[in-house]
């Protein structure tokens, strides 16, 4: 008896077991197939959500395109309203409208004119253009062409000039601290052969010269000569503009009465980059006395980067392999001032071999090769020995120690391949002096 009842209750917890084993099944086989498809949809790449495209066709009549993190899609013919909206890339602007751009980012705005509006002086009109003539057959041919939009940078340009136009005598002066921020990206705009040109274009000498006069603010007369270095430097048609508009002698005198540091560094700089290179510059600047105001001002001063500028201008001006063509000189009338000169290149390379700047080989270098540059285009006023017709030069005669520090410096750059350029300057010296 109690052996049946054994195997009754093991009967049973096998029941059991099955039974569980079989629920078990079952539920694995209705979650296994649930579980694949949600991972299936899960991992199912969705549908794009569909937006129109940033740039149609040319043959769509929509234009979209991202506007300051927003997709605005907009007609192709451009439909000006009386506020600015974005001009779009691609769409045809109508004749005769408004337009400005964001100098930051170089998006572009239009609306309608409105001659009312005070502050429609800052914008660049654009002009319509002349109705072209209907055809001789009578033909229904089409006399309508959009106004091309003006480059970004041109624009910008400009933009920067009408605001500038605004600090004339005969203008409203705006804000100070504006004008200077306009005339920082101005400098930036400028620096392109391609964008100085275009400042020329736009009658930018005329329109920045006005800025250096000594009575202005001495931060405006800086930044106004150093859009005149960026747009001047390297670029041939810039340099003939500012010859016939009379710059040269614009910023000679300018340099002649300015006081402020800061602005006479600028302004020799923004001379620099005007006549460098340029014969008939040169040969302006020469005989409208640029050599004796540089003298002057290299006397004056104790500001060793203002020093240095003037002594790198006057090295480079008379540059024989930097001007293209001869340059023409006078070894009489600028006699003075040549002896004046090469006594001062001189004297600070004796002073920079001993002094705190004995290390600084390019600030030497730089020297000699004003001497050097002097000798070639005036010999007999750039001697490179004591006479006493110039005793009355100061400083005195710095060639009775020269001969012997130039002994002592090409000792030292002696077999150096870094000093290379400086011992060849410092043999062409040697061999002027013992000439």
């Amino acid at each position: 008896m109690t052996s049946e009842k054994r195997t009754t209750s093991q009967h049973r917890f096998v029941v059991y077991l099955l039974a569980i084993a079989a629920f078990v099944g079952v539920w694995y086989l209705w979650t296994i197939p649930v579980a694949l498809r949600s991972s299936d949809e899960a991992t199912r790449p969705t549908e794009p959500i569909p937006r129109p495209p940033l740039d149609q066709a040319d043959t769509k009549d929509e234009i979209c395109q991202q506007v300051d993190g927003i997709l605005r899609c907009e007609p192709r013919l451009f439909q000006a309203t009386h506020d600015f909206k974005p001009i779009l890339k691609g769409q045809q602007l109508p004749k005769g409208l408004h337009v400005k751009v964001n100098m930051q980012t170089g998006q572009q705005y239009a609306k309608l004119v409105d001659p009312t509006a005070p502050d429609t002086a800052h914008d660049v009109i654009l002009v319509p253009e002349e109705e072209p003539q209907a055809p001789a057959d009578g033909s229904n041919a089409k006399t309508s062409h959009p106004v091309k939009v003006l480059g970004v940078e041109q624009q910008a340009i400009g933009h920067a000039l009408t605001m500038i136009a605004q600090h004339q005598p005969n203008g409203t002066a705006p804000n100070s601290t504006l004008l200077l921020e306009t005339l920082v990206d101005l400098t930036s705009l400028v620096s392109t052969w391609k964008h100085g040109s275009i400042f020329v274009q736009q009658r930018g000498l005329a329109k920045v010269t006005p800025l250096l006069t000594p009575e202005n603010d001495p931060d405006v007369v800086q930044q106004a000569a150093l859009v005149i270095k960026n747009a001047a430097q390297n670029n041939p048609p810039v340099q003939e503009a500012a010859l016939a508009s009379g710059l040269i002698d614009t910023l000679i005198a300018t340099i002649g009465r300015t006081k402020n540091i800061r602005a006479l560094d600028r302004l020799v700089y923004a001379l620099a980059a005007v006549v460098r290179g340029h014969t008939p510059a040169v040969e302006l600047f020469r005989s409208h006395h640029g050599i004796h105001e540089l003298a002057l001002l290299y006397d004056k001063t104790r500001d060793a980067r203002l020093r240095h500028r003037c002594a790198v201008l006057i090295s480079d001006v008379f540059n024989p392999t930097m001007v293209p063509t001869p340059v023409t000189v006078s070894d009489t009338e600028d006699r003075h001032d040549i002896e004046h000169w090469c006594w001062n290149l001189g004297s600070s390379f004796v002073n920079a071999s001993s002094g705190a700047a004995h290390q600084d080989v390019d600030w030497k270098n730089t020297l000699l090769k004003g001497v050097v540059n002097l000798n070639h285009h005036f010999p007999r006023s750039c001697r490179l020995d004591c006479h006493t017709s110039s005793t009355d030069l100061d400083p005195p005669c710095p060639y009775t120690t020269l001969a012997q520090v130039l002994a002592s410096e090409t000792a030292k750059a002696h077999n150096d391949a870094d000093y290379s350029d400086y011992q060849n300057t410092l043999t062409k010296v040697r061999q002027l002096m013992a000439a």
